[in-house]
């Protein structure tokens, strides 16, 4: 980005092909007066940490359909007796 806030264009040229140059020039730049903000979206403080990092990790790039089974586990889950009995089960 130059001091107009636009793309250095000469550069751009200079450091990649043609092709790989007309394509970043296409992307939209943001202006200087945007605010830069740390965030974390998957924290419910929008903190960072490698516990996080796991939960993302779990919850949204492992398909977990493939651990499911038929049965209204919930129910086994709620009862009140010993949790070994419960694993066992």
């Amino acid at each position: 980005m130059n001091n107009t806030g636009g793309w250095n264009m000469e550069l751009v040229h200079e450091v990649f092909n043609d092709r790989d140059a007309k394509e970043i020039l296409q992307i939209p730049l943001l202006s200087h007066d945007a605010k830069d903000e740390i965030i974390w979206r998957y924290d419910k403080k929008g903190m960072y940490s490698g516990k996080s990092v796991y939960r993302v990790c779990v919850d949204i790039m492992i398909d977990r359909n493939e651990w499911k089974t038929d049965g209204k586990w919930n129910k086994l889950w709620a009862l009140a007796i010993l949790p070994n009995v419960k694993r066992f089960m």
